[in-house]
C-alpha cells in the first residue's frame, strides 16, 4: 500500500525535483569578443599600462633577476608577462612570484587584459598580438 520504500515521501527516498546538469555559458558572437579584445588592450595602452621590452631572457632562471627587474618597470601590482613561446627557464624564475603570471601571446584574452594591472609583452609577442587584433589570426 505504501509504494516503494525508495519514495520521496519515506526517509532515505528520493529526491522529488533533484538538480540536473545545466550549462549556463552564454554564446558571444566572435565579432563582439574581437572587438571586446581591441578595446581592451587600446584601453590599456592608452593608460600606459603595457610595457614592451626586446626579449624575456632569464639564463639563470633566478626569480631574484626576474624580481630585481620587476620592481623597476612594475612596482606594485599584478603582473602578466606575455611571451611569444614561454621558455621553461622564464616560468621558473617567475613561478615564486605570487603576483606575476606568464602566458603565451596566441592564449592573451580579454580577462587577461582586466585582470592585470600591468602587462609586460615582449616585442615579438606584442607583433603578434597586433596581428591578431589586425584580423591577420
Amino acid at each position: 500500500r505504501a509504494g516503494s520504500t525508495r519514495s520521496p515521501i519515506w526517509t532515505g527516498g528520493g529526491v522529488v525535483f533533484g538538480p540536473r546538469p545545466r550549462d549556463f555559458s552564454k554564446k558571444i558572437n566572435s565579432k563582439v569578443k574581437a572587438l571586446a579584445f581591441r578595446r581592451a588592450f587600446f584601453d590599456r595602452a592608452v593608460a600606459g599600462e603595457i610595457d614592451v621590452i626586446e626579449a624575456f631572457s632569464a639564463p639563470n632562471s633566478k626569480t631574484r633577476e626576474v624580481n630585481a627587474v620587476l620592481s623597476k618597470i612594475a612596482p606594485k601590482g599584478r603582473v602578466l608577462f606575455v611571451d611569444e613561446r614561454l621558455t621553461p627557464e622564464l616560468r621558473r624564475a617567475t613561478g615564486n612570484l605570487a603576483r606575476v603570471e606568464t602566458q603565451d601571446s596566441s592564449s592573451l584574452n580579454t580577462l587577461d587584459l582586466t585582470k592585470y594591472r600591468s602587462l609586460i609583452l615582449s616585442e615579438k609577442a606584442l607583433e603578434i598580438v597586433i596581428a591578431r587584433m589586425k584580423g591577420a589570426n
